[in-house]
């Protein structure tokens, strides 16, 4: 490959790192904060129904849990 086409691949890599981080911060910059008026509220209660302990021979202890409550949401 010659020098030239070389200079020339390094610029254009440059070029498009320079590209994607000037996107990167402008869609930062343009991100609104998040409105703290709409909130969801959630209330529960879990316990644990079964555990199955198969350490020694898998190395894991599966847990599986039930549970009840509420979701909500509140609005301003």
């Amino acid at each position: 490959m010659s020098k030239g086409r070389l200079h020339r691949r390094r610029a254009l890599l440059v070029f498009a790192a320079a590209f994607a981080t000037a996107g990167v911060l402008t869609a930062f910059a343009l991100a609104s904060s998040p409105s703290h008026g709409n909130r969801l509220e959630a209330s529960y209660t879990t316990s644990v129904a079964v555990m199955n302990n198969q350490l020694p021979t898998y190395g894991i202890v599966q847990a599986i849990a039930t549970g009840s409550g509420t979701l909500g949401a509140s609005a301003p």
